[in-house]
C-alpha cells in the first residue's frame, strides 16, 4: 500500500512520465482494492477515471466497440481489473488489444491486475500469439508490483 501512495503522491510525474502498474498476485491477495484505492485518490485530485474489467472489454459488441475504445481517451487513468477472466475468443481478445492499444498510443496511464504470475504472462505460448502481444504491450506500459496478502482491520478491532 506504500507504493500505492507514492504513486498517488507522484501523480504530476506518473502522469507525464504515463507509468502504470501491472499489479499481479494470488486471488484474495488485494489486487482490486489497491487499485481501487489508487483510483479514489486520483478522482480525489479531480482527474477523471475509470475503473472496469477485461470481462467487459471483451464481450462488448462489434457495433460498441469502437465508441467504447475511443471513449478511453477522456479518462486520466484507466484501471482494468482481472487480466485471464476474459473470455477466450480472438473478438474478445482483440477488443481487449484495442483498448490496451489505444491506451498505450494516448500516452495515459494504466493499472492491470491480474491472478496470472508475472512468469507465465512474459512466456506466453506462441499459440497463445495475439494474447502475447496484449501481455507484451501491457508490461511496456506499466511496471509490475507483486501484491502479497493486503491485511485490512476494520475500526471494530481497534487497529
Amino acid at each position: 500500500m506504500a507504493m500505492a501512495k507514492r504513486y498517488v503522491e507522484n501523480w504530476d510525474k506518473v502522469r507525464q512520465e504515463y507509468i502504470g502498474l501491472f499489479l499481479w498476485g494470488n486471488l484474495d491477495s488485494g489486487k482490486t482494492y489497491m487499485a481501487a484505492a489508487i483510483a479514489n485518490a486520483v478522482l480525489e485530485q479531480e482527474k477523471k477515471v475509470l475503473m472496469t474489467d477485461f470481462a467487459r472489454i471483451s464481450n462488448l459488441s462489434k457495433f460498441d466497440a469502437d465508441e467504447y475504445v475511443k471513449s478511453l481517451d477522456s479518462y486520466s487513468l484507466l484501471v482494468i481489473d482481472d487480466l485471464g477472466a476474459e473470455q477466450d475468443s480472438e473478438f474478445a481478445l482483440q477488443n481487449i488489444g484495442n483498448v490496451i492499444n489505444r491506451r498505450w498510443i494516448s500516452g495515459k496511464p494504466l493499472i492491470v491486475t491480474t491472478n496470472i504470475d508475472l512468469a507465465n504472462i512474459k512466456n506466453v505460448k506462441e499459440q497463445e500469439l495475439m494474447f502475447a502481444r496484449i501481455s507484451d504491450r501491457i508490461l511496456d506500459m506499466c511496471r509490475p508490483i507483486h501484491v502479497e496478502t493486503v491485511v485490512l482491520m476494520s475500526k471494530a478491532e481497534g487497529k
